[in-house]
C-alpha cells in the first residue's frame, strides 16, 4: 500500500460519459490537488480523482484502484474487499460479481457497527448472501471485531 493512498475524494463513471469535472460536482478540490484519472478498461469505467501535487502522497494512486485491482486475485461469484482506516475513520469497500465491477465506495465509520452496517448495507444493495459471502479485508482487526462480523459473514479472508 506504500504506493496508493487513502482519499474519498474519488468517483467511478462509465468511460462512455466521463469527463474530468465530474469530480468537481461531488468534493471541492484543494489548491494543492489536481484532478487525475485511470481508465478501468476492463469495466468501461474511469476511476477520476483528487491527487496532492506535494507532500507523502504525491505521484500516488488512490487505495480504491488497489482494491479494485485484488478483485482480480480472487476467484469468488460474489467479491468483496474491504479496507477500514481507523485513522482517517474511512472505510473503502468494492463489490463485483464474476467479472462486472458493482460498486467502488468509501464511507465515513467510525465503530465496528457502522462497518457492518455498510457492509451488509451492500450485500443487499449488490444481492449478495452475507452468510456465503467472504469479506476480503485490507489490514487486520482485533479479535472481538472479528466475531462480530463473522456472526453474518461467512469468513474473513486478511489479504495484503
Amino acid at each position: 500500500m506504500k504506493n496508493h493512498f487513502i482519499t474519498e475524494k474519488f468517483t467511478l463513471v462509465p468511460t462512455s460519459i466521463y469527463k474530468p469535472e465530474l469530480l468537481l460536482e461531488l468534493y471541492p478540490v484543494d489548491n494543492n490537488e489536481e484532478i487525475k484519472s485511470i481508465d478501468l478498461a476492463e469495466h468501461n469505467a474511469t476511476l477520476v480523482y483528487a491527487a496532492k501535487n506535494d507532500g507523502d502522497n504525491a505521484g500516488k494512486l488512490p487505495l480504491v484502484h488497489l482494491l479494485i485491482e485484488m478483485l482480480k486475485e480472487i476467484h469468488d461469484h460474489n467479491r468483496i474487499v474491504v479496507n477500514y482506516s481507523s485513522e482517517m475513520k474511512l472505510l473503502h469497500i468494492v463489490a463485483a460479481r464474476d467479472e462486472n465491477l458493482l460498486l467502488a465506495n468509501t464511507f465515513r465509520c467510525t465503530h465496528i457497527n457502522t462497518l457492518l452496517y455498510f457492509l451488509t448495507l451492500v450485500c443487499q444493495q449488490a444481492m449478495f448472501n452475507p452468510q456465503i459471502t467472504a469479506i476480503n479485508l485490507v489490514g487486520k482487526l482485533n479479535s472481538e471485531d472479528e466475531t462480530l462480523l463473522l456472526r453474518y459473514f461467512q469468513k474473513i479472508i486478511y489479504v495484503q
